[in-house]
């Protein structure tokens, strides 16, 4: 039995997981800029904290989705990278200015390939997950 809420957020995670994999590596001479602006100032931009709200929200539907319906093993696994992986993002790159200031000193081509390759394959993963849902 297919909870539609949780598969139809991991197959758009994917595409955009995926898409912003491809799109780090075509600009990888840009993301130092563009990381540095995003993390390396006193505060966040201005909408950060719009956007990272909706995302809260989106998340927490999708967990009160998985919890209300039917239960998959791939929903498990989705819950539990929410509930363990925005709590632990929070602590190391939200709330600790060193967290952000190593993201904001990422430079380098092959870095931003890197990052590029694994957004790629975890989109991979979790259109995976979209399939077992």
């Amino acid at each position: 039995m297919e909870n539609t809420v949780v598969a139809t957020f991991l197959y758009i995670a994917a595409v955009t997981v995926a898409a912003s994999g491809v799109i780090i590596i075509a600009l990888r001479k840009y993301m130092d800029r563009v990381v540095s602006y995003v993390y390396g100032g006193e505060h966040f931009p201005f909408w950060f904290w719009p956007a990272y709200l909706g995302l809260i929200v989106i998340f927490a539907y999708v967990v009160y989705a998985h919890f209300t319906g039917p239960h998959t093993w791939a929903g498990w696994i989705t819950a539990a990278m929410i509930g363990i992986g925005m709590p632990a993002q929070w602590v190391a790159v939200i709330f600790r200015r060193d967290g952000r200031q190593f993201l904001a000193n990422l430079r380098g081509d092959w870095t931003f390939i890197w990052v590029g390759l694994v957004r790629i394959f975890f989109g991979g993963f979790l259109w995976w997950l979209a399939i077992n849902a």
